[in-house]
């Protein structure tokens, strides 16, 4: 990989040499004992000035995009002169003149002054980056400057469910399991939402016999009640009885068609138990329902199967809320006795802020020699998920106020660590640092470094391989 890059940059250089010359009037060669250059940075501005004999090449940069400036007009100033210099490839803009004193460029429709000062500086020692290929690549630069950096520390994590945010569904009673929509694994099941019914079975088929007994005294009984009420109805009617009577008789039928319902039902259930049916209508079923909102992650029981009370039949998992848990060094326990905030990275780059902290551990892990920091984190979009690795950063008691840079400037080259400093618009220097605290993004800069320097921040790595692979010739380059 670090090969293929450093072919890029070096076929980027070749491409520059190749392709200028058919720029018309904005190609220009010079020879680099006779070249000069200016950089100036005013704002989110960068122009990097070239002068070659009597012809200039002006190249405007935006620093936060770090990307040309390509609908400017600019003029170059000398003397009472103004020189306009024409555009030629994007962020490029040509004049000729002997001299030079200032660039004054309209930019997104405001008048942007650069002053040129001094003779300019020869740009040969050093890394050689041309502007045609910072321009491609994804870097960016800014000054080294005082930060305050909140001390943090950086570990491991890992996504666990919080207390109580597993429930386990069991079966109120004994009886079959009846599905009727089988819902999937993975599915986010609602609070209250029947999962099963639970069907009593009846006793034995040895009681079929007393069951069609009992239904059919039911129905003589039911009978007798009709024909008793009916002949108290007229009675009453003819004041032959008092109106009590009517009543007592109605109660008795009442009583005599729910016990022939009661029977009917016991002989339905019976027979749909012989018979293995799963949907009986008028059927009382002991509907299971979940007890919680969360994630169904087993079902223990397929459809149909006998279940005794207390069976385990689903398992639920809340994830809109969960525990990220964190494992600090031992070697850290006395710092962690004021603990500020704290984040989590993911993998791809997203950081996320936990909730409360719940607990830190007081028993060190023998095997990893770590303690338990555990916070609460929502979780409503359920972009973590459980046993998910992540790291953790704890923000500790008690901040410094130093030279610092952002974390990406700094590169790793073995146990040395080292930024590219950008000494002019083309041309980066390597700077050997010792670096201090960590946090919030920001690393402190102990030695190698002042404030004000400017420093590349973002694709310094990319710096780096153009100086493994030789840069630019010194004795110039075409544009």
């Amino acid at each position: 990989m670090r090969n293929i890059l450093i072919c890029g940059l070096m076929l980027a250089g070749v491409a520059c040499q190749k392709a200028a010359p058919e720029a018309g009037a904005a190609a220009h060669e010079h020879d680099a004992a006779e070249s000069r250059s200016w950089t100036v940075w005013k704002d989110d501005y960068e122009l990097y000035a070239e002068r070659a004999a009597n012809q200039w090449a002006l190249h405007l940069s935006r620093t936060s995009k770090f990307r040309p400036i390509a609908d400017a007009d600019c003029v170059l100033i000398s003397g009472e002169k103004q020189i306009p210099a024409k555009p030629g490839k994007p962020g490029i803009y040509v004049a000729d003149s002997a001299e030079g004193k200032a660039v004054r460029c309209t930019i997104d429709k405001q008048p942007v002054v650069f002053l040129l000062s001094g003779d300019g500086q020869s740009d040969k020692a050093g890394i050689r980056l041309l502007k045609e290929q910072q321009w491609v690549l994804d870097m960016t630069t800014g000054t080294a400057a005082q930060h305050s950096i909140q001390q943090e520390l950086r570990v491991p994590a890992e996504i666990h469910v919080r207390q109580g945010g597993v429930a386990e569904v069991s079966a109120p009673l004994a009886g079959r399991l009846v599905f009727q929509n089988v819902p999937a694994i993975g599915t986010l099941i609602k609070r209250e939402t029947p999962l099963a019914g639970v069907l009593p079975p009846a006793n034995t088929v040895a009681d079929l016999p007393s069951l069609e007994l009992a239904e059919s005294e039911a129905k003589t009984a039911l009978s007798y009640a009709q024909r008793d009420r009916a002949r108290a109805e007229r009675l009453v009617e003819a004041g032959a009885a008092p109106a009590r009577r009517l009543e007592e008789a109605r109660t008795v039928e009442t009583t005599a068609t729910a016990r022939l319902r009661t029977a009917e039902l016991r002989l339905k259930q019976l027979e749909a138990s012989r018979e293995a049916a799963g949907a009986e209508v008028g059927l009382k079923r002991f509907l299971v329902r979940a007890p919680i909102e969360g994630l169904l992650t087993e079902i223990t029981v397929p459809g149909g199967s006998n279940v005794d009370a207390g069976a385990t039949l689903f398992r639920l998992m809340d994830v809109t809320t969960v525990h990220a848990v964190a494992q600090v060094p031992e070697s850290a326990l006395a710092k962690l006795k004021s603990i500020g905030t704290a984040s989590l990275e993911l993998g791809d780059g997203k950081t996320i802020r936990p909730g409360r902290l719940v607990s830190i551990g007081r028993m060190v892990d023998p095997a990893t020699r770590t303690i338990p920091v555990v916070w609460e984190v929502a979780n409503p979009d359920r972009q973590l998920a459980i046993n998910q690795l992540v790291s953790m950063r704890i923000a500790l008691p008690g901040s410094t106020g130093a030279v610092a840079l952002p974390e990406a400037a700094v590169v790793e080259e073995g146990a040395t660590q080292a930024v590219y400093l950008q000494k002019s618009g083309e041309l980066f220097e390597r700077r050997v640092v010792t670096t201090g605290l960590r946090g919030g993004g920001f690393v402190e800069i102990r030695q190698g470094l002042a404030d004000g320097e400017r420093v590349v921040v973002r694709g310094a790595y990319l710096v780096r391989l153009a100086s493994l692979g030789g840069g630019i010739p010194e004795e110039g380059h075409v544009h």
